[in-house]
């Protein structure tokens, strides 16, 4: 009985954090953006795609799953961003290709916090902008599009993958497909585990 008292005890905060985790849609006039909300105590700490993003790596496997399956909810709303395009990634300066869209749509933003949340910051190298790009047609894909639908629809199977086996052995959501993030620049194909957050991008928190 002691054995049993102990275990809910030391699962029950867990609990209580994942459910003071949460997306939220943040409305400016005809345009959006996304951001994730840490609820602690009476203050709320959001979270973006960039570099003040440590905290939402480091959530629990199980928090972090949930967090991507609300941002596919949002996958559906194809209304703009109130955020250009911009290079996400900080301090990876290396890109030497510039987008030629300036602006992107909610189910981009959607598809980037998701970057962040699986990959950590690997995200930095694999989607430094929120564009996505057709390697067939050369073709940038920054709003409402066959090709964007196609990659949600690739997201959404990645997802029923990671959500049955968790973060062990996965691969990058676009790996082997005809689209990729625009200058996205990686190497390792495949996770045997969640990656640890690197060092080298760590930022001041947001306060």
């Amino acid at each position: 009985m002691k054995v049993i008292l102990i275990a809910i005890v030391l699962f029950q905060p867990l609990i209580i954090f994942g459910q003071n985790v949460f997306v939220k849609k943040v409305n400016n006039e005809d345009k959006a953006h996304l951001v994730i909300g840490i609820k602690k105590g009476d203050s709320t700490d959001w979270y973006f795609a960039g570099c003040s993003f440590k905290s939402v790596a480091l959530l629990p496997d199980t928090t972090k799953i949930r967090l991507i399956g609300d941002l596919l909810d949002f996958t559906a709303d194809t209304i703009m961003c109130d955020n250009i395009i911009f290079n996400l990634s900080g301090r990876y300066t290396v890109i030497r290709k510039q987008p030629l869209s300036r602006q992107y749509n909610l189910q981009i933003d959607a598809l980037i916090l998701i970057n962040y949340i699986a990959l950590s910051s690997k995200a930095f190298y694999y989607s430094p902008y929120p564009l996505l790009y057709d390697k067939e047609t050369e073709k940038e894909i920054c709003c409402n599009s066959e090709g964007l639908n196609t990659v949600i629809a690739i997201y959404k199977n990645w997802y029923l993958e990671l959500k049955q086996n968790g973060f062990s052995d996965y691969f990058y959501p676009l790996y082997d497909k005809r689209y990729e993030w625009f200058a996205g620049k990686f190497k390792q194909q495949k996770f045997k585990d969640y990656p640890r957050w690197d060092n080298f991008f760590d930022c001041k928190e947001i306060e």
